[in-house]
């Protein structure tokens, strides 16, 4: 990839955010990272960031990952958006990959995050 991977994290656990960026910064890809933890700050981001992918955690206190992909859609800006959760069900991981979610990965099990961030990106023809 001849160009920095552009990644919006929507996160507000500090403490997991540290976690992803761990993981990323262990990895190979070039990447730069801008973490937000709410709404309006999301929606700035999508706009000013111009990110390349998205990963988000599925609840916030104020803010849930199907309004952050609704917004993103509004926008109408179509890129990858992986969903990052400790707390979800298969069930409701397979309802947001229908809806339109890329990819899905438990808190738990970040060590296929670069993988799944490079996959998504593959998939919709980001990467050159």
């Amino acid at each position: 990839m001849n160009k920095k991977i552009r990644i919006l994290h929507l996160e507000d656990s500090k403490f997991d955010a540290t976690l992803v960026e761990r993981k990323l910064t262990s990895s190979n890809l070039e990447y730069e990272l801008l973490w937000v933890t709410n709404r309006i700050d999301y929606f700035k981001a999508l706009k000013e960031f111009s990110p390349d992918i998205i990963l988000s955690d599925h609840s916030l206190p104020s803010f849930s990952a199907p309004q952050a992909l609704k917004i993103m859609r509004e926008a109408d800006i179509s890129i990858p958006f992986i969903l990052i959760s400790g707390a979800m069900s298969e069930d409701f991981a397979k309802i947001m990959l229908h809806e339109g979610v890329t990819d899905y990965l438990e808190k738990g099990y970040l060590q296929r995050l670069p993988e799944a961030i490079l996959s998504a990106l593959r998939n919709s023809d980001i990467q050159n």
